[in-house]
């Protein structure tokens, strides 16, 4: 027997893993991805945060320069010079505009609502006029 012991016994080194040790593994494998999974999905929504900051002072910007021709603000996209951002297939939010008129006007970024099986919650991010941000849960 080539790698036996005196006794007959295979080595540690040469008989492999045994069960147990395999699910040693597996369980601290699962232990760790148990804490990155979430810091993954935490890091991927701050990322998906970074495109309704963009889309909406791109809005902001179109609403003041809209506002430079009509001396009033609008809360139709379609009277802006830039495509509608809830027209695209692959957006994280819906955006809307309220209160507009002559001096103020409130963007509105809210998430869209199916992420939320994702255990991502609903939450919104508001910009205004003078472009204050705001993040609400």
């Amino acid at each position: 027997m080539s790698g036996a012991t005196e006794s007959g016994k295979l080595s540690i080194r040469e008989r492999g893993m045994t069960l147990l040790e395999l699910m040693i593994v597996i369980i601290i494998i699962a232990i760790l991805a148990g804490f990155a999974v979430p810091q993954y999905v935490k890091i991927v929504e701050r990322n998906r945060q970074g495109e309704a900051f963009q889309m909406l002072r791109a809005i902001r910007d179109a609403e003041i320069r809209y506002w430079h021709d009509a001396v009033v603000y609008t809360q139709d996209f379609n009277d802006l010079d830039m495509e509608s951002p809830n027209n695209s297939p692959n957006r994280f939010f819906e955006y809307t505009v309220s209160n507009a008129d002559a001096i103020t006007f409130q963007l509105t970024a809210t998430r869209n609502t199916y992420r939320r099986s994702l255990g991502i919650p609903d939450y919104t991010v508001q910009l205004d006029q003078d472009g204050n941000l705001v993040r609400t849960f």
